[in-house]
């Protein structure tokens, strides 16, 4: 039963997410969070990067390092050969996904986290390449996260994707700026 359930959430989730959808997260936000193993992570990451690739034509490919996705792909490579070869024991796979307003089941982001005595912090995360901000904002995600554990910490994360830094220190002076 559980396979079937799994296969339905990849068959769901790994799709190309449309781009009418649009998301919002469940209250309270780390119910979007759902722990799965690291065998389900790399099969949603590798569907990822196929869907990347693979439509890449020759041309298309003599460009590589100027796809706009690159950072994405590079993500992905990272999180693999994490997977394969640094997986510590303490260690938990989590899939992000917010509540669609069409009702499908997608997974918007992976997040590799590691638990210490002090709380946890995030070390990996990899968007989906179908995923926009416009559909709902990373700083959601970030919710969710901080709902997930008050004392997680972001350090690792921000060491190796000033992405995310950037985008939440200004998500943070907004919401200061408005309250």
């Amino acid at each position: 039963m559980k396979f079937y359930k799994w296969l339905y959430i990849c068959h769901v989730g790994v799709h190309a997410l449309n781009p009418s959808h649009t998301y919002v997260s469940r209250n309270p936000p780390h119910e979007d969070l759902i722990v799965i193993t690291p065998s389900k992570a790399s099969f949603v990451s590798k569907h990822w990067l196929a869907n990347i690739i693979n439509p890449m034509t020759i041309r298309d490919k003599c460009y590589y390092n100027e796809h706009p996705e690159l950072h994405i792909i590079h993500r992905i490579n990272q999180l693999e050969d994490y997977i394969q070869e640094n997986r510590k024991p303490n260690d938990y796979y989590l899939a992000w996904m917010p509540k669609c307003n069409t009702g499908s089941k997608d997974v918007l982001f992976l997040i590799v986290c590691q638990t210490i005595s002090t709380g946890c912090y995030v070390k990996h995360m990899v968007p989906s390449p179908y995923w926009s901000p416009d559909q709902i904002g990373s700083c959601e995600l970030k919710r969710a996260l901080e709902s997930l554990n008050s004392s997680i910490d972001f350090t690792v994360l921000y060491g190796t994707d000033m992405r995310y830094k950037l985008a939440w220190s200004t998500w943070n002076l907004l919401t200061s700026m408005h309250s």
